[in-house]
């Protein structure tokens, strides 16, 4: 039987994992033209040592969403969508691969929604982390 659905819905139906799924207090933004392996990295090393590390739980496309259900979007509908989720979610961690120019904020739409987000930032956590082999 081939599942059409999300990781987290997967984890959610097994009992024995539904633990590690909950609502989310860290929107993960990276984009995907970057190497998978290195954004896990940067977000490992975010929380790597951080008091909220172990109850943290955090909201990442790839396994929060189904990636065989896709439904195009205009991109208002998007940046309202991010711009919602992120205010209900708290954090936002923004994994970029450039520190000069990083391709997340090459989309207008995204610029927009971070730009709102720093705007607010006393009711947000914004962090912005660079991918290791950019700090190297």
């Amino acid at each position: 039987m081939v599942h059409r659905g999300s990781v987290t819905e997967r984890l959610v139906a097994r009992g024995d994992a539904a633990q590690h799924v909950g609502e989310a207090t860290w929107f993960i933004s990276h984009t995907w033209s970057n190497v998978f392996a290195d954004t896990l990295d940067a977000v490992l090393l975010f929380f790597e040592g951080r008091e909220d590390a172990g109850s943290a739980k955090v909201w990442l496309d790839v396994m929060a969403k189904s990636q065989h259900l896709s439904v195009s979007k205009p991109p208002s509908w998007w940046m309202g969508t991010f711009k919602s989720s992120i205010a209900r979610i708290g954090g936002l961690l923004l994994v970029v691969d450039a520190w000069d120019n990083p391709t997340a904020l090459q989309r207008a739409w995204w610029a927009v929604v971070v730009c709102d987000l720093m705007l607010q930032v006393a009711a947000h956590n914004f962090v912005l982390v660079l991918l290791l082999q950019v700090c190297t």
